[in-house]
């Protein structure tokens, strides 16, 4: 989608159907930040938690794109558009989409006038003094028309153990290890995701276990801490941690994980998978040795045939699709094999790509102030 301004998350969700519950949507949003409310912030979250947000200033256009098809309109994404004001819009069939599909993807990929929008931008929106106001801009307007009900069964929050906030998830983490990695000078490049992991391992288990209290509890995701400064936040914590890192209790255990995991599914050596192997590969994943009946079973050839794990393994470690497709894949085909294991075995097969997922690092980023789900 590309819409300049961008209206509350209840508005939203009624217009689009609720997208933050649709585990296949893919979700990116062109928006021009500089021009969002504060009422626009708990919908910006949501984008964020659940695809991905660009900002290009200056943008007027007003595009929605689902496949193939689009639509050009005048309205924009906000309450006001769609029930006050007088609108128009044209579908296009796939054919006649190529040009609208082309312009948008060129201004997406543009890194000269389009930037990633970060968790903390739309942090600050949440203060903001200005920008552009959906009840302003719609005063003295009569309600014409009602937005259609919110599906029942849906909620306007993606606080679930699903994967419609895993790109969310990585860019939340990007912006942290670059935090740190800038305040400690760490040297690490390959393995600065480990080094942060560490970190989120030190605060939730560690003295205080300040990041113990973000933890998701029967069910429920705690909101963020309210963070003012994530610079100082991190230098905070820095000499302790800095002092046990030195006692090694992260690094090399790390390292070793991810050594063992890409020999044993390296491409040449995958398909020569045993189940002998892939108990070795299963005991490097945290979440299976939290639950060992699951690692059990999940090796067990009554639950798992061999085939499908080399098929299914394969496609998520060496696959070129979507990440998230390659996950909810491997998910749904093997028996036992949850979410937090792929997303686990991916971090330790890619260290430089794909952090390292579970509770414990969900609680650290919501500590340091990040809205993610899990």
């Amino acid at each position: 989608m590309a819409s300049p301004y961008i209206g509350s998350l209840d508005a939203i969700s009624r217009i689009l159907n609720n997208p933050w519950n649709k585990r296949l949507l893919n979700l990116r949003l062109l928006t021009d930040l500089e021009e969002c409310g504060k009422d626009a912030h708990p919908a910006l979250n949501e984008f964020f938690r659940s695809g991905k947000i660009r900002s290009l200033r200056g943008l007027h256009a007003k595009i929605y794109i689902l496949d193939d098809e689009v639509i050009v309109t005048s309205a924009n994404l906000t309450a006001t558009a769609f029930t006050k004001r007088y609108e128009m819009g044209v579908l296009l069939s796939a054919p006649e989409s190529a040009d609208a599909v082309a312009a948008f993807d060129s201004w997406w990929h543009d890194k000269t006038i389009t930037t990633p929008v970060r968790q903390s931008d739309i942090a600050a929106i949440a203060n903001r003094q200005g920008g552009r106001s959906d009840t302003g801009t719609g005063a003295g307007l009569k309600p014409r028309w009602s937005l259609p009900k919110l599906p029942q069964s849906a909620s306007t929050s993606t606080g679930t153990s699903n994967t419609t906030d895993f790109n969310g998830f990585l860019a939340s983490y990007e912006e942290l290890a670059n935090a740190y990695k800038a305040r400690s000078g760490s040297k690490h490049t390959r393995f600065l995701n480990f080094e942060v992991d560490t970190l989120l391992d030190y605060l939730f288990h560690v003295g205080a276990c300040p990041s113990k209290e973000y933890e998701k509890r029967d069910g429920v995701t705690p909101s963020p801490r309210r963070v003012g400064n994530l610079d100082k936040e991190i230098d905070q914590h820095l000499e302790g941690f800095n002092d046990w890192l030195k006692e090694d209790r992260g690094m090399s255990w790390r390292q070793e994980r991810h050594r063992i995991i890409t020999t044993i599914l390296s491409k040449p050596k995958i398909k020569a998978l045993t189940y002998a192997s892939l108990r070795d590969v299963a005991d490097c994943l945290n979440c299976m040795n939290s639950y060992a009946i699951n690692k059990a079973r999940f090796c067990n050839p009554d639950n798992n045939p061999m085939l499908t794990i080399i098929e299914s393994l394969t496609d998520l470690v060496h696959g070129e699709g979507d990440t998230v497709d390659r996950i909810r894949s491997s998910v749904s085909r093997l028996k036992y094999f949850g979410l937090s294991s792929a997303q686990e075995l991916l971090g330790f097969y890619y260290p430089d790509v794909y952090p390292l997922r579970n509770g414990n690092s969900n609680a650290g980023l919501r500590y340091f102030g990040f809205n993610v789900g899990g």
